[in-house]
C-alpha cells in the first residue's frame, strides 16, 4: 500500500512572478503537444505508410493516456506534493518527446504520444500549486491564466505544428515538445517551492486500476466509434465494460475513509454542475478548432472551402490562439467583481452566440477567423471560471484531484468533440471532382451541436448556487483552507 505523511508548514517561497510564469508555461507545453499533430493526421497515413484509422491512434494514445494518468497524479500530487509530481509530468512530456525523436514506427509513435499525453495532468496541478503559492489577490488571474493555457495550446499547437512540419518535417514537432518539456524540467526544479499542503494518508490502488480501465473503455468507445461503427460489437463493448466498471468502482469508492476520487465532494452541487459545465465547454472548444480547420483546408472548388494548406491555415489560426491571451485579464476583472459564477454564464452565453454567428460568416477565411475568435473568447471566460469554482468548494488537501476531475471533464468533452466532428464531416458529404468532402450542411450542423453544447454549459452555470461563486471571500478561503 502506498502511503504518504501529512507534512508542516515552513517551506521556502519563491517570488510569485517567476512562480506563474512557471506554472503557465508548464501548462502551456503540454497543451500544445496535446494537438500537435491533429494538422498532420490526413499526411501521417502516407508518410508512415500506415492506414488512416491507424494514424488516428496518434490522437486517441494521447487523450486515453491523459485520461488515465489525470486522476492517479493529480491524487498522488496531494498525498506527496504538487513540485513532485509536476516535474513527472514534464519528465513524462521529455521522455515522450525523445521517444517520438527517434522513432520510426507506428507503435513506438503511439507509445510516445502516451507517455506525453500523460503529462497533461500537469495543468490540474500547476492549478493546485497556484492556490498553494500564490497571494490571494492574484489568484483569479492566475488561475485563469493556467486554466486557459489549454485552450492557448491547442489554438497555437496546430498553426506552430504547421510551420515546424513545412520547415523540418513531422520529426521535428518532437523536438519542439522535447525543448519545451527540458525547459519546464529545469524551471520547476529551480523555481519551485514544494507546497505545505499534503493530504498524506494511504493511496488507492484498486480505485485507480478501476477507475483507469473505465475511462479507457469509455473514451476508445467515443474515439473509435466512428472508425468501429457505432453499433459495432467493439463500440457496444466499450461502453458495456464502462458501464459495468464504473458500477463496480463507485461502491468501493464510498467504501473507503482515503479514496482515490472523494464522491461526496463530486456530488456537491456547485463542484457536479461545474464538471458538467467543464464537458460540455471542452466539446464547443474542440468542435470550434476542429471545425475552422477543416473548414479553411477544404478545396475552393465547393464553393464554401478556401483551400488554405496546413501552413497557410495554421497562420490564419494565429488570431485564434491570440484570443485567450488577451481575454485572461477580462476574465480575471469579472472573476473579482461579480464571481466566477458570472464569468462562466457570460462565457456559455459568447460561445452559443458566436455560433449562431458563424452560421452567416462563412463567405470569407476573416469571417471563419472572426466567428472563432468570439467563440474562443467565450471559451476563455468559461475555462478561466471552472477551477476557481471547484477550488472554492474542496479542500486544500484535494485541490489537485478535485481539479484534475475538472480537467478531465474538459477532456472528455474534446473526445466528444471530435467524435461529433468527425461523424458530421464524415458522414455528411459532397462528392468533388470525384473526391467525397464534408459538406457545407455539415458544417452548418456542426456549429449548431456546438451552440447546443454551449448553451447548454450557460443553463447548468445558472443553475450553480449564487453563493457559491461570488461570493468576496474566496481568497479568505484560500487563506484558512475552509471548505464553503
Amino acid at each position: 500500500m502506498i502511503t504518504a505523511s501529512i507534512s508542516q508548514p515552513g517551506v521556502r517561497r519563491a517570488k510569485p512572478n517567476l512562480v506563474l510564469a512557471v506554472l503557465a508555461s508548464s501548462a502551456l507545453s503540454v497543451s500544445i503537444m496535446q494537438t500537435m499533430l491533429i494538422p498532420l493526421i490526413p499526411e501521417l497515413p502516407h508518410t508512415l505508410g500506415v492506414s488512416a484509422d491507424d494514424a488516428s491512434w496518434l490522437v486517441t494514445a494521447t487523450l486515453v493516456a491523459g485520461a488515465v494518468a489525470m486522476p492517479t497524479i493529480t491524487r498522488l500530487a496531494d498525498m506527496f506534493g504538487k513540485r513532485r509530481m509536476l516535474m513527472i509530468c514534464m519528465l513524462l512530456l521529455l521522455a515522450g518527446s525523445l521517444l517520438g525523436v527517434f522513432a520510426s514506427g507506428l507503435p513506438a509513435l503511439i507509445t510516445a504520444r502516451a507517455l506525453q499525453g500523460c503529462a497533461l495532468a500537469a495543468i490540474p496541478v500547476a492549478m493546485s500549486v497556484a492556490r498553494d503559492e500564490l497571494p490571494p489577490e492574484r489568484l483569479a488571474f492566475s488561475v485563469a491564466l493556467i486554466s486557459a493555457s489549454l485552450g492557448v495550446g491547442g489554438a497555437v499547437g496546430i498553426p506552430l505544428t504547421g510551420v515546424v512540419f513545412n520547415a523540418w518535417g513531422w520529426h521535428a514537432a518532437f523536438w519542439l515538445a522535447g525543448g519545451m518539456a527540458l525547459i519546464g524540467v529545469v524551471a520547476v526544479r529551480l523555481v519551485m517551492p514544494e507546497s505545505p499542503e499534503k493530504s498524506g494518508g494511504e493511496f488507492d490502488l484498486v480505485g485507480a486500476v478501476l477507475l483507469s480501465v473505465a475511462l479507457v473503455a469509455l473514451l476508445l468507445g467515443v474515439t473509435q466509434g466512428n472508425h468501429w461503427g457505432w453499433f459495432s460489437a467493439s463500440t457496444l463493448g466499450a461502453f458495456g465494460a464502462t458501464v459495468l466498471i464504473f458500477a463496480a468502482w463507485v461502491p468501493w469508492e464510498l467504501r473507503l475513509r482515503e479514496p482515490l476520487v472523494d464522491l461526496r465532494i463530486s456530488a456537491r452541487r456547485p463542484v457536479l454542475l461545474t464538471n458538467i459545465a467543464a464537458l460540455l465547454s471542452g466539446i464547443a472548444m474542440f468542435i470550434n478548432m476542429l471545425a475552422t480547420m477543416q473548414q479553411l483546408q477544404i478545396p475552393t472548388a465547393t464553393g464554401y472551402g478556401f483551400g488554405l494548406t496546413v501552413l497557410q491555415a495554421g497562420v490564419v489560426f494565429i488570431p485564434i490562439g491570440m484570443i485567450f491571451v488577451v481575454v485572461v485579464p477580462l476574465a480575471a476583472a469579472i472573476t473579482r467583481k461579480f464571481g466566477a459564477r458570472t464569468t462562466l454564464i457570460v462565457g456559455g452565453l459568447v460561445m452559443g452566440v458566436g455560433f449562431l454567428a458563424r452560421l452567416e460568416m462563412m463567405a470569407s477565411a476573416w469571417q471563419v477567423v472572426l466567428g472563432a475568435c468570439i467563440v474562443s473568447t467565450g471559451m476563455t471566460l468559461s475555462f478561466a471560471a471552472l477551477p476557481v469554482i471547484i477550488m472554492r468548494h474542496v479542500p486544500l488537501t484535494e485541490t489537485a484531484a478535485a481539479n484534475g476531475i475538472n480537467t478531465l471533464a474538459r477532456m472528455s468533452g474534446l473526445a466528444l468533440g471530435s467524435a461529433a466532428v468527425a461523424a458530421l464531416l464524415a458522414g455528411v458529404t459532397t462528392i468533388v471532382n470525384g473526391i467525397a468532402l464534408p459538406s457545407e450542411t455539415a458544417l452548418v450542423i456542426t456549429f449548431l451541436v456546438a451552440a447546443v453544447a454551449s448553451f447548454g454549459a450557460t443553463a447548468v452555470a445558472i443553475a450553480i448556487p449564487r453563493h457559491a461563486a461570488t461570493d468576496s471571500g474566496f481568497p479568505d478561503i484560500i487563506r484558512e483552507g475552509t471548505v464553503a
